[in-house]
């Protein structure tokens, strides 16, 4: 379906579930998402199962009518796989995984982007490709400067076409090696979002921001978070809610030295109009 994610257009959501493994899952949107349509009478064959007590099931779920979807896609798409789970979740078959990457190499028009947390299986799969799928991205996530040393050497070791880092929610100052980020082709970071949301501090975006300009990698900021704030601000637990904007989306809020939204080089031509979209 048509996504309001800032760096995709299209969600395929042909794997639903997962399981939290980190911090960063504490206040997980699809999780979110799943638990409200749970409990609506014409989503709840779909989406039923795999909510637990209000949380994710942990079994996962393969939607078989979306499988082939993309390949019924006239117009070229970038595409998040699984928005609503983990495609490398333990409990996804590997004959689950052919499928899907098959349909991938397939429709080729298409670029497919994928974020995971299961680094080791992502690295495992992704070994069977040679060369790499040209139009398939991949991309771990990582919240603290912890999990980004444990996520992303299995990725830069990997066979992927683009392989990319996506840093939300940010909950601490990262460093990121600079002989790891120059390896990276492209590196999204963003605040959290929602009632619950922790504070995002603007110097840890902008220290990301100027790691990835130091060694020419480029970074999409795709929000500050419900709750940001700066310096003695952020000490002092004040943070900034932008009006209107829940997800500190609206690049027209920030500081000008934040409105960075930057592609990885050989992005096909003809999704360069988004360039003007999101800014």
């Amino acid at each position: 379906m048509p996504s309001k994610i800032e760096w995709t257009t299209e969600t395929w959501n042909v794997v639903i579930s997962c399981s939290r493994v980190s911090l960063g899952c504490e206040n997980c949107y699809a999780e979110t998402m799943a638990r409200r349509l749970a409990g609506m009478e014409h989503a709840r064959d779909r989406y039923g199962h795999v909510i637990d007590r209000g949380r994710w099931s942990g079994r996962a779920h393969l939607v078989e009518e979306e499988l082939e979807r993309p390949l019924r896609w006239k117009k070229p798409r970038l595409v998040f796989v699984s928005s609503m789970g983990d495609l490398f979740h333990e409990t996804v078959p590997d004959d689950w995984l052919r499928r899907i990457f098959r349909v991938m190499r397939a429709a080729d028009r298409h670029v497919f982007q994928i974020i995971t947390k299961r680094e080791g299986r992502l690295w495992t799969f992704l070994q069977l490709f040679t060369p790499p799928i040209s139009n398939v991205w991949a991309g771990v996530s990582a919240e603290t400067d912890f999990n980004l040393r444990k996520r992303l050497p299995p990725l830069l070791d990997s066979r992927a076409a683009v392989r990319f880092l996506s840093l939300e929610p940010l909950l601490e100052e990262i460093e990121i090696p600079e002989f790891w980020l120059d390896r990276l082709d492209w590196v999204i970071v963003g605040g959290e979002s929602g009632h619950l949301a922790r504070p995002c501090r603007l110097e840890w975006i902008e220290s990301v921001v100027h790691q990835c300009h130091a060694v020419g990698t480029p970074v999409f900021v795709k929000q500050l978070g419900t709750h940001w704030a700066r310096g003695e601000m952020y000490e002092r637990g004040v943070s900034v809610l932008a009006s209107g904007d829940r997800r500190g989306a609206d690049p027209s809020h920030w500081p000008e030295e934040l409105r960075v939204r930057e592609w990885p080089e050989g992005t096909p031509e003809v999704f360069k109009h988004l360039e003007h979209r999101f800014t």
